[in-house]
């Protein structure tokens, strides 16, 4: 592990959603322990964590009282919440451990990213304090050397969508952002263009969408596809990957989680950004 950058993680990594999270974190060499009186044991025995990942299955399942100890234990960490499928809508119902920051257990790719460069612009890299709309202005203004090395130039993004408005919303999210896109209203034998990659908002998570995403990914030559589900759990990622999804982003989601997906998997950034 590199000791410039320990990392400290607490929770159930044995749950299936965060199986992706402690494979990758074993391997960084992160310590894992299971719940919040282990880490505070660990810190007061020379641990100094950098940071502290915090996989939460339901909402409650670390007390305030515990969060307080840790932040008084390690009072430099900084926390990312790392949210089980449980955990979709808490900011709106819920109590989000404040100062942390929010992570669902899908998006675990992207950070794990980060995680494995330190030394770049991270999420985590603004203060405790930082609001969200702060968060998402700094993640717009790369450093330079961060813009070159995530590429640069413009996009091309299918958008496959039953709904006029929601085509029309992931369409206008995509050239805000300064790629193109196009709305595909039906799946043809084979595509006569060859998108960078395509947004498939399910609308019901039915067999039909099922289908129509194994059509898709015949006739799009296997671009990346990213499948857009209300409130996916750890048992519906399978089937959807096998049925062609690439990726999958929970709805409702950020903007910025949606951007973020595509650039991962198309290695560019906006051309705007770039």
């Amino acid at each position: 592990m590199d000791v410039q950058f320990p990392i400290l993680a607490i929770g159930d990594f044995d749950a299936a959603e965060f199986a992706d999270a402690a494979g990758s974190l074993a391997r960084q060499g992160a310590m894992i322990v299971p719940d919040v009186p282990a880490a505070v044991r660990a810190i007061d025995g020379g641990f100094a964590p950098a940071l502290v990942i915090l996989a939460q299955c339901w909402p409650g399942e670390f007390p305030s009282r515990q969060i307080d100890a840790l932040r008084r234990a390690a009072p430099l960490a900084r926390i990312i919440n790392l949210l089980g499928p449980w955990m979709e809508g808490e900011t709106r119902s819920g109590k989000p451990i404040a100062g942390a920051l929010r992570v669902y257990w899908h998006q675990w790719t992207d950070l794990a990213g980060q995680l494995e460069t330190p030394n770049r612009w991270s999420v985590w890299s603004l203060p405790q304090t930082a609001s969200e709309d702060q968060r998402l202005l700094s993640e717009q203004q790369f450093p330079p050397s961060d813009r070159a090395a995530r590429g640069s130039g413009s996009l091309l993004i299918a958008v496959v969508a039953d709904e006029g408005q929601s085509a029309q919303s992931l369409t206008a999210m995509c050239e805000r952002r300064g790629w193109q896109s196009v709305w595909l209203r039906s799946i043809a034998a084979e595509i006569s263009f060859h998108p960078d990659a395509i947004l498939f908002d399910a609308a019901h998570n039915s067999q039909t969408d099922m289908t129509q995403l194994a059509r898709l990914q015949v006739a799009c030559h296997n671009c990346p596809i990213v499948v857009l589900a209300g409130f996916p759990r750890a048992e519906d990622v399978s089937p959807w990957k096998s049925a062609g999804a690439t990726a999958i982003v929970s709805k409702p989601f950020l903007t910025r989680d949606l951007l973020r997906e595509i650039e991962r998997l198309t290695g560019k950034s906006a051309a705007t950004n770039g």
